[in-house]
């Protein structure tokens, strides 16, 4: 048997300062379904949040050296980002300090487990990934990008069920698509991935549901429309994405991450043991740098915890080099660094190759391979 603890709680509070797509846009200062929990596990703590980046929050919650952070990334929620990245948000340290405060004050749960069940499905939503063509202007992303309808895209819901013989412990929840579609027009919210983990949450009857980001730098739901009804379909230049907030998106996230019923169980299997390395990983690109990969394994599944916004091509190739192994990218570790970009796309920049650096400190290009 392995021994855990866990706690969660829904954050409450009067104000704060707001990250993202909120700090931008009248969102009121209520919050909607915002959650913040912890898994202490094979003495390591993981702790999840439903914010951009956990970035100063970690101080907060003492920044144990055995732990990981990972963020949900969604933007219309609480800032929690650092002085650093100050043009994504601005961080009320006090509201900090309260949300710490009251989550180290609350409840904790202590079970065992011995094995887990693995569910998945496609999410029935359209996803962005950037049009990579030669045109200087989109290149640089100048303009806004164009939809690339034929890329392939891991858009898979991933479930995780850890149980104790029969009965079920937690959730982890992996899925890749960018938290923005503003599901909640007047509040902050946590956006589809509240919706996805009620639904999880519902359909098991366990309400110790986590969710984990997986490689969704370059990958977010949106809806497309002709750009001139006379051209063909197949014109490469005749497909324009619609506004990212709209009524009819909306209305689709919730359908989409509601509706469970093509989730099927795919494999079970005893767990004797859960495993946390860490690896040293060099960059490529002339801004070139090293950190450290945080790994969490088990069976024949390996959660990899990246501290980028990290480009779905990685995880497609992945999925091609070890189609008999769960190799599995979670986005937004700890304090994140921004954008990591596939190779192939640094010839075509865009926004994950250039303009995003002005967010965070990044001085060049960088890839991994």
């Amino acid at each position: 048997m392995i021994k855990y603890k866990l706690k969660k709680i829904n954050i409450n509070i009067d104000s704060c300062g707001k990250a993202g797509y909120a700090s931008r846009i009248g969102i009121k200062s209520a919050v909607n379904n915002i959650e913040l929990g912890e898994i202490e596990i094979c003495n390591t703590s993981i702790f999840f949040g439903d914010f951009l980046y956990f970035d100063d929050l970690i101080k907060y919650l003492g920044g144990k050296n055995k732990s990981v952070y990972l963020a949900s990334h969604t933007h219309f929620s609480i800032s929690t980002v650092s002085e650093s990245k100050s043009k994504l948000g601005i961080t009320d340290n006090f509201e900090l300090s309260k949300i710490s405060n009251d989550f180290q004050n609350s409840m904790q749960v202590e079970g065992e487990l011995n094995s887990y069940d693995y569910y998945e499905m496609d999410v029935n939503i359209p996803v962005y990934r950037r049009l990579e063509i030669n045109i200087p202007l989109i290149n640089r992303g100048v303009c806004f990008p164009l939809p690339n309808l034929k890329k392939n895209i891991d858009k898979k819901i991933r479930v995780f069920a850890f149980k104790n013989n029969d009965s079920i412990e937690f959730i982890l929840i992996h899925h890749a698509n960018h938290p923005v579609t503003g599901v909640d027009e007047i509040n902050m919210s946590s956006d589809y991935v509240g919706i996805l983990r009620n639904a999880v949450s519902k359909k098991f009857k366990n309400s110790n549901v986590f969710f984990m980001l997986g490689a969704a730098g370059d990958v977010r739901p949106n809806l497309t429309s002709k750009r001139f009804r006379w051209l063909p379909n197949n014109f490469i230049l005749n497909k324009k994405f619609c506004p990212s907030n709209t009524v009819k998106l909306r209305e689709l996230v919730l359908d989409s991450y509601s509706n469970l019923d093509e989730l099927k169980l795919i494999k079970s299997g005893r767990v004797q043991k859960i495993n946390f390395e860490k690896e040293e990983i060099k960059l490529n690109g002339p801004g070139s740098f090293s950190f450290i990969l945080d790994k969490m394994k088990f069976n024949d599944v390996e959660f990899q915890f990246w501290p980028f916004e990290v480009s779905n091509l990685y995880q497609i190739e992945l999925n091609e080099k070890f189609p008999n192994i769960s190799k599995l990218i979670v986005s937004c570790s700890g304090n994140v660094f921004g954008y990591l970009p596939y190779k192939s796309q640094i010839h075509y920049g865009g926004y994950e190759v250039h303009r995003s650096r002005d967010f965070f400190s990044l001085k060049a290009e960088i890839y991994y391979e």
